[in-house]
C-alpha cells in the first residue's frame, strides 16, 4: 500500500478508520465524502510545501542549479553586497562568481590572479604592468612593505572610452580586489614618447606583461 504521501493525501489517509466515520478503507476507491472535503485543501497545502523544502537547496543554494531569480539573494550569503555586486551581470557571471567566492575568491582576495580571474569573467581585454611582486605584505626583496613602494598598472586597450562600461567595470575591479599597501592605477596600453594616446602623462618603462 502506498504511504500517505505518495498517494498526494498525507492528512486523508492518517485519519482512524472507525465505521467509515473518518476514512474508508484504503482499498476502497471511494472516499469518505465529508472527510475528503474537509481535507483535500490541506492535504494540497502540505504537499507543495513538501516539495518546496525537497527542493529547496537545488532552488535557491546550489549556485549550479539555483533559480536565475534567486542569485542575487543567494550572493549576499556569500559576501557580495553593496559595490560587490551588479544585478545586470549575467547568469554565467553569477553563478560562476557565486560558486568559486568561499573556494577561491576571498581566500586570494588582492591577489593578481584574483585580478586577472576577474578581467576574464567579465571578458575585459586588461594587461597588468606590475612593479614589484603581490606578496602578503611583502616586496620583491622580501622586505617588510613600508620602504620601497609596490606599484602596478592595469593597461586597457584604447577601444574602451572612460566613459565605457568595460572602463567603470575595470577601475571597480581593481579597488575592490586590488593588494593591499599597493598603489595601482587603469591606464591605457598605448604608450609613445612618455605620453598615452590619451594624452596622459605616463611612467618611462613602457614594456607590458603577457
Amino acid at each position: 500500500m502506498a504511504s500517505a504521501w505518495e498517494t498526494g493525501r498525507p492528512i486523508y489517509y492518517r485519519l482512524p478508520i472507525a465505521e467509515g466515520k473518518y476514512q474508508v478503507h484504503p482499498d476502497d476507491t471511494e472516499l469518505e465524502p465529508v472527510s475528503d472535503w474537509l481535507t483535500t485543501p490541506l492535504d494540497a497545502n502540505l504537499v507543495e510545501v513538501r516539495a518546496l523544502l525537497d527542493e529547496f537547496y537545488s532552488d535557491y543554494l546550489d549556485p549550479l542549479t539555483a533559480k536565475i531569480e534567486n542569485l542575487d539573494w543567494l550572493a549576499q550569503l556569500v559576501g557580495f553586497t553593496g559595490e560587490y555586486w551588479e544585478t545586470n551581470w549575467t547568469e554565467t557571471q553569477k553563478r560562476t562568481l557565486i560558486k568559486d567566492s568561499l573556494t577561491y575568491i576571498w581566500q586570494n582576495k588582492g591577489t593578481r590572479s584574483v585580478l586577472e580571474y576577474l578581467l576574464d569573467l567579465f571578458d575585459i581585454a586588461g594587461k597588468i604592468y606590475q612593479l614589484g611582486q603581490f606578496l602578503a605584505g611583502r616586496n620583491v626583496a622580501g622586505d617588510t612593505l613600508g620602504g620601497e613602494n609596490l606599484e602596478y598598472f592595469l593597461l586597457l586597450p584604447l577601444r574602451y572610452l572612460r566613459t565605457s562600461y568595460q572602463w567603470r567595470l575595470a577601475n571597480k575591479i581593481n579597488r575592490l580586489y586590488s593588494p593591499v599597501f599597493v598603489d595601482s592605477k587603469v591606464m591605457y596600453s598605448q604608450f609613445y614618447a612618455g605620453f598615452s594616446c590619451a594624452g596622459e602623462a605616463v611612467f618611462n618603462a613602457s614594456v607590458e606583461i603577457e
